[in-house]
């Protein structure tokens, strides 16, 4: 039980400096960031977009910038402007501003960033935090509500990540909240929603699902299916986790093996449609930071329905070691090292071409009918011919 009862600051083995002054080991380089920046006309080189996305993306697992960080190069040239504008949609699309602006500001980084995107990355934190505080003080209260009726449900993904395994509340996005019930317990579950303001959409013995909606804009996810995890397993996967924003109150979710089958089966069934987001690979990072000595090889194969969604997983987790610092645990280490990482390239390109659908025959169907001006393109951008070229030499996207 200790180990549910651990301070935040603590939760994640990678940055246990999260709510402090920036480390140590930050303000020689943060010094040294700021010397490049007063020498803006001496020739310092340009970052490239993925160096940058890079560089962000290694600090968000909380790890101090490399010595050679291009964050404060040349800030005011044009380019770099250009280059940080580009920085800002691509993490924006990737569900990784808020953690992006949280680290900035607490490595005392912040200021090496050019205006507007220093105070872009530190608004969407803002932002961030705002939302999900509201979200957290309403699952209190209905957590509250169920207990009193003897109901406690299984916490699911964005709740429960951004509590127990993030570093701040706010560097979490989340649009909703899910939970998972017995199917019995629904009728209890559906008046204490009721009771409680919302509006039902959806019907549990129909759908499996329902969502509650209040006027505030808050949205609860209640689940009384779920094929990954049947009920008659879920008992000996379950486990408690304190959560900060409810009081440390104990709430139930996945044990660590589960959790990471979880958040990989969501990417994946996703992917189509999504791509492959950082902001979701980031997710396998803090849980593997947190929880990854109790992670067992032959635990996760059980637990994946698919021989290609435990492959994508070394192949994520191969990624976030190389891009973000993630340390491996020795049992994972194994696994991780049979197969090659995904790259950033890659996913980047996934995503722009998720976007369009592609590669399905109804993507193509839509830039087509694009191209011939019978669709309109909206806000949408054309996949650039390298993008569509690999899409068909590789019949996908990676």
């Amino acid at each position: 039980m200790s180990e549910v009862r651990r301070s935040r600051s603590s939760a994640c083995g990678c940055a246990p400096h999260l709510r402090r002054s920036p480390p140590e080991a930050a303000r020689p380089i943060a010094r040294s960031l700021t010397r490049q920046q007063r020498s803006i006309d001496q020739g310092l080189p340009i970052p490239s977009l993925l160096e940058l996305l890079s560089e962000l993306l290694h600090m968000t697992l909380g790890n101090s910038p490399r010595s050679d960080s291009c964050i404060g190069t040349s800030p005011r040239a044009k380019q770099a402007i250009e280059v940080w504008s580009a920085a800002l949609d691509e993490i924006r699309e990737h569900r990784l501003a808020p953690a992006v602006g949280y680290m900035l500001r607490s490595m005392g980084l912040d200021r090496m960033v050019p205006a507007p995107y220093d105070a872009a990355f530190i608004n969407d934190y803002r932002k961030t935090l705002v939302a999900n505080t509201h979200l957290m003080h309403t699952l209190g209260r209905l957590v509250f509500a169920l207990a009193e009726s003897d109901v406690r449900p299984i916490v699911l993904k964005g709740a429960l990540l951004a509590n127990a395994y993030y570093p701040d509340l706010g560097t979490r996005p989340m649009g909703d909240i899910d939970l998972l019930i017995r199917a019995d317990e629904s009728v209890v579950v559906h008046q204490v929603f009721l009771a409680m303001g919302f509006e039902p959409h959806g019907d549990y013995n129909v759908d499996g699902a329902v969502y509650y909606r209040q006027m505030s804009g808050v949205v609860f996810d209640v689940h009384a299916r779920f094929a990954l995890f049947p009920t008659e397993m879920r008992d000996g996967i379950t486990e408690e986790k304190a959560m900060p924003s409810l009081a440390g109150q104990l709430v139930k979710c996945w044990e660590p093996n589960a959790q990471l089958v979880h958040l990989l089966v969501h990417l994946w069934e996703h992917r189509p449609s999504a791509g492959l987001i950082l902001g979701w690979l980031l997710d396998l990072a803090f849980v593997v930071c947190r929880d990854g000595a109790r992670m067992c090889p032959r635990q996760l194969q059980n637990l994946m329905p698919q021989p290609e969604q435990l492959t994508l997983l070394w192949r994520a987790l191969g990624f976030l070691r190389a891009q973000a610092g993630l340390v491996i645990p020795e049992a994972l280490r194994a696994s991780v090292d049979t197969v090659p990482p995904l790259h950033l390239p890659g996913i980047l390109r996934d995503q722009r071409l998720a976007r369009w659908g592609l590669p399905s025959m109804r993507g193509w169907a839509r830039l087509l009918a694009c191209r011939l001006h019978l669709k309109s393109l909206g806000d949408a951008k054309y996949p650039s011919l390298s993008d569509l070229t690999r899409c068909l030499l590789r019949s996908g996207r990676d």
